[in-house]
């Protein structure tokens, strides 16, 4: 009669036996403490660097499913080799229930397995729990890729959606959009490691949900009514660096509900008609062609002058809140509106004699990259209120070291020279629509260039059809609003 076999040391050899095996178990029997140390501390919130969860989310958990799998297949596989024929068959487990004595080692091995399989479950559930929210997480996003998404991140953190992570709007709400936007992120990190992508994330981003499936999660068109007052303040290149100020009334209006008519702005995007263009380059600059259906079906299509036939293009199928809103959050502003609003808030001191026009000067410089602009706009104030105002240095130095931190980082958040990105291309890269006067937004259309095929109807260039201009480049009052009685001049 064949002598049954123990099952410990049938295992233990089985694993020896086996070069898979033992390397699959070698790496468990390192890995599994390691990963419920650091998933432990992670919980805790002991470590804030993004690489941790680099470590733990995408190494360690995949070497030790590999270092499982290793083992189940060595396991199976040595059967094959293996002295007994019966081995883990139906009548190995059966002798082993039959002899009291290893009737009761089993218990005690199923029982010690079970519990460690257990503490195992648990600690890749958590894992891949806290694993999926690190992956959804802004510094996943931003910092650890932190090369090619620096201009992305950095412009996040000062924008108004900056408490928003970037799953919100990149992924949307459904499995679709998160399976599309992975994909793609998994496609650019391929490019980006063979050296093929790009220095930096251009737009527009064609992998996006739509906009208005994700942006009327929060920003309902139908429920803006009514005007709003809007003010835009610059300061002039002279000694005072004076304030200026334009206030005018922006027309939001309404995308129309049950109880009010489109109107306004967001009459552009009503469910009520259908508006759609074709425009000759992918991110919607030079329109050519707009489709307007009216709700009784009515057809009206405008064309560009001089274009009369269909024209091969980007056909954009109905208006959303990107086509003016371009860009909600990653804003960079040009090198004049940077300035004004560290001015405004107070970082460039106004009472530093020309204030704007020295920092405007020194943040337009040629740099190689970010440590060298950082010197060369500290160089460039030094040298200068030293030849021209060395009594106020002397006196004064906080408003220079100010002046120095501010014009630094109105660099730092908008231009990023390692990846290409300058005071020369950000208009042409990266375009702001939304109440820019320096930009074409509005008139893409609303040029008086589009009409329709009879000559008819004309898309309005009248700037009063979305905003009535209250006061423009008037001097501040210190402390208050505009100098109504004395207009004002932009220089």
């Amino acid at each position: 009669m064949r002598q049954p076999a123990t099952i410990f040391p049938t295992l233990l050899q089985g694993v020896i036996r086996s070069k898979a095996s033992l390397a699959g178990s070698i790496m468990f029997v390192v890995l599994f403490p390691v990963l419920l140390v650091v998933v432990l501390i992670d919980l805790a919130g002991g470590v804030e660097n993004p690489y941790y969860g680099l470590l733990l989310y995408l190494t360690l958990v995949p070497l030790l499913l590999i270092a499982l799998l290793l083992m189940a297949v060595g396991l199976w596989r040595g059967r094959a080799h293996a002295a007994d024929p019966h081995l883990y068959s139906y009548e190995f487990f059966k002798e082993q229930l039959l002899v009291p004595e290893r009737y009761q080692r089993l218990r005690r091995l199923f029982r010690f397995a079970v519990s460690l399989a257990a503490v195992f479950f648990f600690a890749l559930g958590v894992a891949a729990h806290t694993g999926y929210h690190y992956a959804n997480s802004m510094e996943f996003c931003g910092v650890l890729c932190h090369a090619v998404m620096e201009p992305a991140y950095i412009t996040h953190q000062n924008s108004p959606h900056s408490r928003v992570r970037c799953v919100v709007c990149h992924n949307g709400l459904d499995g679709v959009g998160e399976h599309s936007s992975r994909w793609a992120g998994i496609r650019h990190f391929v490019a980006t490691i063979n050296g093929v992508a790009g220095t930096s994330v251009n737009t527009p981003i064609h992998s996006l949900q739509p906009s208005r499936k994700t942006c009327e999660e929060c920003h309902q068109p139908d429920k803006f009514h009514g005007h709003k007052l809007y003010f835009r303040d610059t300061f002039l290149p002279d000694e005072e660096s004076s304030p200026m100020r334009i206030a005018m009334i922006i027309k939001v209006g309404s995308g129309g509900d049950s109880a009010r008519v489109a109107q306004g702005i967001h009459w552009h995007i009503s469910p009520n008609h259908q508006l759609s263009y074709l425009s000759t380059d992918p991110a919607g600059n030079r329109v050519v062609r707009v489709r307007l259906v009216a709700p009784d079906g009515q057809e009206t299509v405008y064309f560009k002058e001089g274009v009369t036939h269909p024209v091969n293009g980007y056909e954009k199928q109905l208006n959303d809140c990107l086509d003016c809103h371009v860009r909600p959050t990653h804003v960079l502003l040009s090198s004049e509106a940077a300035i004004d609003q560290k001015i405004l808030i107070g970082l460039i001191p106004r009472n530093l004699p020309f204030s704007k026009r020295q920092a405007l000067a020194a943040i337009t410089g040629d740099y190689r990259d970010s440590a060298a602009a950082r010197q060369g706009i500290a160089s460039r104030l030094q040298e200068w209120y030293a030849e021209h105002y060395p009594e106020l240095i002397a006196i004064r130095p906080d408003l220079l070291a100010r002046a120095i931190a501010g014009a630094q980082q109105a660099y730092a958040e908008n231009v990023f020279p390692e990846r290409r990105r300058g005071w020369v291309n950000i208009e042409r890269s990266h375009p702001d629509f939304g109440c820019n006067p320096d930009q074409a937004g509005c008139f893409r259309c609303h040029d008086g260039s589009l009409k329709s095929a009879d000559g008819g109807k004309v898309i309005s260039r009248a700037c009063d059809t979305c905003h009535v201009v209250l006061t423009q480049y008037q001097p501040l009052i210190e402390g208050g609003g505009a100098a109504i009685e004395s207009e004002g001049k932009r220089p």
